[in-house]
């Protein structure tokens, strides 16, 4: 049981990490944060507000993939399939 909860946070925490690396080097930056296509043609009149309105977004889908391995406790396989609709679906 340890094992499976050890990998699962190292694995989550892996997942997490870019989007925690995006919202904190994007918050405060003069260009709009863009999605993970690289889409530069992004036009936003208000960039300070989107990209505090992102960073926040991306804070909180990086919290949640932090959060979900202590699912693992309950069940493996609920924390597989809450793991498989967050990455799939969407947060």
């Amino acid at each position: 049981m340890l094992q499976e909860l050890i990998i699962a946070f190292i694995c989550c925490g892996l997942c997490a990490l870019p989007l925690f690396i995006i919202a904190f080097f994007g918050e405060h930056d003069n260009k709009p944060i863009n999605f993970w296509a690289g889409d530069k043609s992004l036009e936003v009149d208000n960039v300070e507000g989107y990209n505090r309105s992102m960073a926040t977004l991306y804070k909180r889908c990086a919290l949640i993939l932090i959060v979900t391995p202590v699912l693992i406790i309950l069940h493996t396989y609920i924390f597989i399939g809450i793991l498989c609709f967050e990455c799939t679906v969407g947060i």
